[in-house]
């Protein structure tokens, strides 16, 4: 069994080997496979043949890659996603867990059919596929163990922020329990903000276009290289990061102000948490938790759900 969380930004894995837990990783980018046959790349490339079409993903589609901020986008090639995660991996699972934004859930039966029944160099996946929303894996992770037991001191009043690279999902817990009314996703929200500002920064300033991909890469490392030098972009990260994360708050504080109040705990995971929470203003600090590998929160809690859902099967087997 896998946890598999197919974002905007990042494809992220979690299963389990040998008793411990493995973590994988690829970016959320995908693009025509070259047509010239002697391409330098093609021998390290791994093509697939979807949809009447030659694709690469991860890595080496990480120049020209598709634009990756629509559900149409994820419902169309999260079964590529998927499929090359596995083979990378070498894992057949029986189980397979994923989810949707939280605004996105209800489409989940149309995602979870098309996951099973598209087929990558004339494949399916044959395993059972669960759909979690997320924001929800966050809250599922925070509460198990890496066996799927509950987790003593964790049934507590908070709130769960899962900074995506195009959304933020906002989920509100009382007594460790999810509250579906207060769920809501922010969309347009999540660091592709920070990212799209950076993209306009630097072809203003450097005359230099990049992808999304590209720009992510440059807004976690800080800078890039230009004709070999590197170009240092820390301060105007730092602002545009700031000026972000006040707004994210502003928006958090007008919807959910009473319960932030009260909360336990602030999560914050997703991709963009590590960096947003240098930002975090003195008055959450007490408050904010930021989970170890907080990118991998929503896939580690699906995987922790789905053993939790095997151990109750063989109990009730018994």
């Amino acid at each position: 069994m896998i946890g598999i969380d197919v974002g905007y930004g990042d494809v992220k894995a979690v299963y389990m080997d040998v008793g411990e837990l493995k973590y994988f990783k690829l970016p959320t980018a995908v693009a025509y496979a070259p047509m010239n046959s002697i391409d330098i790349a093609d021998e390290a490339e791994e093509r697939y043949s979807f949809q009447g079409r030659e694709y690469i993903v991860g890595e080496s589609a990480r120049f020209g890659a598709f634009s990756t901020r629509s559900f149409d986008f994820l419902k169309k090639y999260a079964p590529l996603f998927i499929h090359h995660t596995l083979k990378v991996l070498r894992l057949v699972p029986s189980y397979v867990a994923t989810g949707l934004p939280l605004g996105l859930f209800n489409r989940k039966d149309e995602m979870t059919k098309e996951l099973t029944t598209a087929q990558v160099d004339g494949n399916t996946i044959k395993a059972e596929f669960s759909m979690f929303p997320q924001a929800v894996g966050i809250l599922l992770d925070y509460r198990m163990d890496d066996a799927g037991k509950v987790k003593a001191d964790t049934a507590k009043n908070g709130i769960v922020s899962d900074i995506g690279f195009n959304t933020i999902d906002v989920l509100c817990f009382e007594k460790g329990t999810a509250i579906r009314s207060d769920a809501k996703t922010l969309d347009k929200f999540g660091i592709s903000k920070i990212v799209l500002e950076l993209v306009e920064l630097i072809n203003r300033e450097h005359g230099i276009q990049l992808s999304d991909q590209e720009a992510k890469d440059v807004f976690l490392a800080g800078r890039m290289n230009v004709y070999g030098n590197k170009i240092d972009l820390t301060e105007a990260i730092r602002n545009i990061t700031e000026m972000y994360f006040d707004e994210v708050m502003h928006n958090i504080r007008s919807l959910w102000d009473k319960r932030l109040q009260r909360a336990d705990l602030l999560l914050l995971a997703g991709g963009g948490a590590v960096t947003i929470a240098k930002y975090v203003p003195s008055e959450y600090a007490k408050i904010v938790k930021v989970p170890e590998r907080s990118e991998f929160a929503n896939a580690r809690g699906y995987l922790k759900a789905l053993m939790a859902k095997q151990e109750q099967a063989l109990k009730a087997d018994k």
